[in-house]
């Protein structure tokens, strides 16, 4: 009766640790864990940090940094070249990076194509007695050296 009970134990514990959908989906689930985890771990460390290095080696020499009003394109976006931004970073990032600095992630959404995604959030900057709420969307592109940046775009939220 034991041996049962065991035999029984041993086969839930199995059929609920295999993943039942199709590889494909796996794969792509993954790939979005992996996408999302190097935006966060990598990407939005190095716009905090006042390192550039790092910041450059993120982009693609053909990106754009779009500042807009909201989510949706319109003629009064700002868009920044790659040399342009890069310039910029270098500007703000003298001094002292800031202390205490902490991010908030809301309504996030990944979307891959292949080689490319699509990645969009509501994003809260904390700093002591400062707070920021922006939209950020981001395409990326899959190179040989991994993800890279091809746009930023970023506004206010309304």
């Amino acid at each position: 009766m034991k041996k049962w009970i065991l035999a029984l134990c041993l086969f839930i514990f199995f059929v609920s640790s295999v993943d039942a959908r199709p590889s494909t989906q796996r794969s792509e689930s993954q790939e979005k864990e992996k996408v999302l985890r190097w935006v966060k771990q990598t990407v939005v460390p190095a716009f905090a940090s006042h390192g550039i290095q790092k910041y450059v080696s993120l982009w693609l020499p053909t990106s754009r940094w779009v500042v807009g009003r909201g989510a949706t394109p319109d003629r009064l976006d700002t868009v920044l070249s790659y040399k342009k931004f890069i310039a910029s970073k270098m500007l703000r990032s003298h001094g002292p990076a800031p202390k205490n600095l902490r991010y908030v992630f809301h309504h996030t959404k990944l979307a891959l194509a292949g080689k490319r995604a699509q990645l969009s959030w509501h994003l809260t900057r904390l700093l002591p007695g400062s707070l920021e709420k922006v939209g950020q969307q981001f395409k990326l592109k899959k190179t040989a050296q991994g993800w890279k940046i091809q746009e930023f775009r970023w506004g206010p939220i309304r």
